[in-house]
């Protein structure tokens, strides 16, 4: 009755039901199917309202669609879809509305662009717009509160007023009343949230007990479920960071990673079970499956790689590289780089292991450092060690305060406990296993020491053979090379004293110096080249540029000898008890001194002899001599000039004296036929004069003559 009864000129309609369009003059192409549908209508056009009163109220809003007892009876809006019992019920003026379901967007009013699917889905929204609220009880109890999205039973259920949060999932931000810029996938995700803001929760339970917490992201099966007012939390992955509670700013991503985390600050964990049993530790840094998976108070650790600092408990330790210091336990303050490293270490602090293995077998030992494969590798308790190279330190095991720097110092396969020890180049020390205080610099230098201790080598090859030797110091290229079991030696400068084996107490400074020595003990020799043809001679001293060791005459086996001077040197090869003092001089033979100076020889009393000891307490065997005039008086003093050196042939070139002009003198050979008591032949085969005799042969001759002269006064008185 009454349908379409106010019609005029509209067209394409169709009224069913009581006062159906009655009011419609002008309107077009409207669908009204149940009493009192659309019944408001006058000029509105493209409509379509089935259901008791459905669009009742609507007067001039087009292309609306109500199915439902009531549906959208009050409005004048337009491009508004409602269907179900009451659906956009109290709507007036507000448009493009969705509304699916038993009062769905009931209390709208002129909130717009909403769309609601489900019962009492978003059923309490008056003014609010741009919200999407699909399941049961969908944002039922939001009212002005805008563009937020909820899908799932009771999702965002409790919200009011709060924006720009989504839901979806079964109770996801269900409590949630003012928290906004909330984002919640997953049933009972962020269920508990109130009033926080800007969280992320995607997954079953995830972030569930959060309420007033900001901030946070959990993304996962429960990740960040307990969190209840902890902030800016990352969380992704299977029960990710699960028990905490009231900490922030920690980020936890991979399965189980930081799951047992309740009030521990700024942590990050990546990987599965990354610091999963974590509780109150801070500022740790963990990445790689396992990474700190024991740690639960300790602070401070960064551990990159699967099972680092997996059993950890100490502080400011940090662990880069699969397996790296898994074992820690309550060490701190190590550093661990590269695949194995530090992952036995348990208690040992202050360590740095750079590189795959470096101590690797490290257990209690502290203050170490190991950079590079292998580096410290072997060393379990031994402290206080350095060792930056390929093997360096490989063998130290429990001795201290060693440095190895260089390919395999101190690290070739041998057993080291020594202390105090410092290897720099390849290959140093690196046979060493007991022997402490020695130092090697310079590639293989001491490479073969063993057990001998206190020894100093620097300079490619230096000491590299020395094995059991003691207190020695080679510096230089080679200098002490051969040597093995010698002992207290010191050799500076390439080559030094480089054939030397078993000798001892020598010392060699100088290029060369001491080459040939072999088994020669308790030699001196200063200079480049001193002494260097020197081969098991003993006890020499050589001062100068190849003194000893110079043009044909070289020392080799003579002992006893002291060669000061460049260049000057001892009359054969097995000389002994020799001195030359002077430039290139050669010695008169053994038991020689000979002084250079060709201006004379100078001493500071400035007399002309020595003065000899003639105590009579230290003399026996006293009776007069009577040499004297007799054997004076066949003396025959000479001129004479010195042969050259090429003009000599019964002697050795080096018998030659080079003073030029004539001189005054006397013949060894007619003296000794005199005095031979004054005549020595040297080692030379050359003679020499001993001047002291004749001094007293003079007092004697000077006596003869002063009685004769007595007794010639005395017969010139009688006459």
């Amino acid at each position: 009755m009454h349908a379409l009864g106010a019609n005029t000129t509209g067209t394409g309609n169709s009224a069913f039901g009581h006062t159906s369009l009655n009011n419609a003059t002008t309107a077009d192409n409207n669908t009204g199917f149940g009493r009192n549908t659309l019944s408001s209508t006058t000029t509105g056009h493209s409509n379509t309202a089935v259901g008791k009163s459905a669009l009742y109220g609507n007067t001039t809003g087009n292309y609306n669609v109500a199915i439902g007892l009531n549906a959208g009876q009050g409005t004048t809006g337009s491009n508004n879809t409602s269907i179900g019992y009451q659906a956009l019920k109290d709507v007036t003026t507000s448009s493009n509305n969705t509304a699916v379901g038993y009062v769905a967007l009931t209390a709208n009013t002129t909130g717009t662009q909403n769309i609601a699917v489900g019962a009492a889905a978003l059923d309490a929204n008056t003014t609010a717009n741009n919200n999407v609220g699909v399941g049961y009880a969908a944002l039922t109890d939001n009212t002005t509160g805008a563009s937020n999205i909820a899908i799932g039973k009771n999702a965002l259920a409790n919200n009011t007023t709060a924006s720009n949060n989504v839901a979806i999932g079964t109770d996801a931000l269900e409590a949630n009343t003012t928290g906004a810029g909330n984002v919640a996938v997953g049933k009972d995700a962020l269920i508990a949230n109130t009033t926080a803001s800007y969280n992320i929760a995607v997954g079953i339970d995830a972030l569930t007990t959060n309420t007033t917490g900001d901030k946070n992201v959990g993304v996962g099966y429960q990740a960040l479920e307990k969190n209840t007012t902890g902030q800016n939390n990352v969380a992704m992955g299977d029960r990710a960071l699960e028990e905490n509670t009231t900490a922030n700013n920690n980020t936890a991503i991979g399965t189980l990673a930081l799951t047992a985390n309740t009030t521990g600050d700024v942590n990050v964990a990546v990987g599965s079970l990354a610091l999963d049993a974590n509780t109150t530790g801070s500022q740790n840094v963990a990445v790689g499956v396992h990474a700190m998976g024991d740690n639960t108070t300790a602070s401070y650790n960064t551990a990159l790689g699967h099972s680092t600092l997996k059993a950890n408990e100490g502080d400011y330790n940090v662990a880069v590289g699969s397996l790296a210091s898994q074992a820690n336990t309550t060490g701190s303050q190590n550093i661990a780089i590269g695949y194995s490293a530090m992952n036995v270490n348990t208690t040992g602090a202050n360590n740095t292991a750079i590189g795959f293995g470096a101590l690797d077998a490290n257990t209690t030992a502290s203050d170490n450092t190991g950079v590079g494969y292998g580096a410290l590798g072997n060393n379990t308790t031994g402290s206080q060690n350095t060792a930056l190279g390929l093997y360096a330190g490989l063998d130290i095991t429990t001795g201290t305060f060693n440095t190895a720097l260089g390919y395999r110092s101190l690290g070739n396969g041998a057993t080291h406990t020594g202390n105090y020890n410092t290897g720099v180049g390849a290959y140093t020390l690196d046979a060493n296993t007991s022997a402490s205080n020695n130092t090697a610099f310079g590639y293989a230098a001491m490479s073969a020491n063993t057990t001998g201790a206190n020894n100093t080598g620097i300079g490619f090859g230096a000491l590299d053979a020395n094995t059991t030797a003691s207190n020695n110091v080679g510096i230089g290229y080679n200098a002490l090379t051969t040597n093995t079991t010698g002992a207290t030696n010191v050799a500076i400068g390439q080559d030094a004293l480089a054939q030397n084996t078993t000798a001892s107490n020598n010392v060699a400074v100088g290029a060369l110096a001491g080459f040939g020595n072999t088994t020669g003990a308790g030699n001196q020799l200063i200079g480049s080249s001193a002494g260097s043809t020197i081969t098991t001679g003993s006890h020499n001293i050589m001062i100068g540029r190849d003194a000893g060791s110079y043009d044909g005459t070289d020392l080799t086996t003579g002992v006893r000898n002291i060669i000061i001077g460049n260049y000057s040197k001892v009359s054969a090869a097995d000389a002994s008890h020799q001195i030359v003092m002077g430039y290139y001089l050669t010695s008169k033979g053994d038991e020689t001194v000979f002084l250079g100076g060709d201006n004379g020889v100078y001493n500071e009393p400035n007399t002309t002899t020595f003065s000899t000891t003639s105590d009579r307490r230290i003399k026996k065997n006293i009776e007069d001599n009577n040499i004297g005039l007799d054997k004076i008086n066949q003396i025959k003093v000479r001129n004479f000039e010195y042969r050259t050196e090429d003009e000599i042939d019964e002697l050795p070139k080096e018998s030659a004296i080079k003073k030029e002009g004539i001189q005054v003198g006397v013949i060894a050979q007619e003296i000794q036929d005199i005095l031979p008591d004054m005549v020595t032949e040297n080692s030379t085969g050359c003679y020499s004069v001993n001047a002291d005799n004749i001094t007293w042969y003079l007092v004697n001759a000077v006596k003869e003559l002063s009685a004769e002269v007595e007794e010639l006064k005395q017969q010139l008185n009688e006459e």
